[in-house]
């Protein structure tokens, strides 16, 4: 729970992380509306968590949904936020 009694569950792990371009995009693509499309009109391949952090948007709200924290030589940092 964090300190507005919201649910946080964190997967974490210590392996090498990401690059920063890599979070930066990542991170881009979470505050779109739709999964990016690739030239062709065709969706990419990896829409998971952009699907699942848009859904928990709608159901929940602005306030919810994925984020994602790297350093990269230190490891990376899912937290899927939802209410309790």
């Amino acid at each position: 729970m964090d300190a507005n009694g919201d649910v946080c569950f964190r997967i974490m792990d210590t392996r090498k992380g990401m690059e920063p371009a890599e979070l930066t995009a990542l991170q881009a693509k979470l505050d779109m509306a739709y999964p990016k499309r690739v030239p062709d009109g065709q969706e990419e391949t990896s829409i998971g968590l952009t699907n699942i952090h848009i859904r928990l948007r709608l159901l929940f709200g602005e306030g919810y949904g994925i984020t994602i924290d790297s350093r990269f030589g230190h490891g990376t940092t899912v937290t899927v936020k939802i209410p309790a």
